[in-house]
């Protein structure tokens, strides 16, 4: 399972692109990335979908990720990130392996924050303003309100871009705890699923997609 950027819950150290505000799927947005009027794209087995928004942006813009009824988080469309640099706890003098913003510049939308975890401290982490920003298999997810979504705009691995790669079911979002934080992660649903992502059948194991695109599966904590 290849190494993400950890989730915003725990910030910390958390393909081909599409224009912004448009859907692979083919649906309009606004170029300000604003939701497609009529609200989210109907998918089957998301009942009540509720577009998740980006965080401190006003007036409001979509991440677009959908949030169903029961509590699955889908990507049905990439847009931009209005707010690219991640947010957190700032360093002010913390041991790490950076003092200042300036010291994160490996990559675009780097910021010096204080990092918890097993490895706690001062550490660079950079967000995004669209997937060209991250790297291949990865994608960008604007920060967001809602429950088991980033709060902080980040690159996040992912085996899909949005639901249209997945052949009528969900790009899904899955979370990923280990040693070192706490990570986001894509993958299509399949027919063959044996858990729900960010479902609780897993009890201490993470339900996540298999690296080849397959099922989704309970699978052990890895160590960072």
């Amino acid at each position: 399972m290849p190494m993400g950027r950890p989730l915003s819950l725990v910030l910390v150290v958390v393909f081909a692109c599409n224009p912004a505000g448009s859907g692979m799927d083919g649906s309009d947005s606004t170029d300000d990335g604003a939701p497609p009027t009529g609200g989210p794209a109907p998918l089957e087995g998301c009942d009540l979908p509720i577009d998740i928004t980006q965080v401190g942006v006003e007036p409001a813009v979509i991440t677009g990720f959908v949030r169903c009824n029961d509590g699955e988080i889908h990507r049905a469309q990439a847009v931009e990130c209005q707010a690219p640099v991640p947010t957190g706890v700032a360093c002010t003098g913390q041991m790490g392996s950076c003092d200042s913003d300036a010291d994160c510049d490996d990559a675009p939308f780097g910021t010096c924050l204080f990092v918890e975890g097993f490895f706690a401290g001062c550490a660079c982490v950079y967000g995004c303003a669209t997937d060209a920003d991250c790297d291949t298999g990865q994608v960008c997810a604007c920060g967001g309100s809602a429950p088991d979504y980033p709060g902080s705009t980040q690159c996040i691995d992912a085996g899909c871009v949005t639901d249209a790669d997945c052949g009528g079911a969900a790009c899904a979002m899955g979370r990923s705890v280990r040693s070192c934080g706490e990570f986001a992660e894509l993958g299509c649903r399949t027919e063959a699923d044996a858990c729900i992502p960010l479902g609780n059948e897993c009890d201490d194991q993470n339900c996540l997609p298999a690296d080849d695109g397959g099922a989704w599966a309970c699978e052990p904590p890895e160590v960072c």
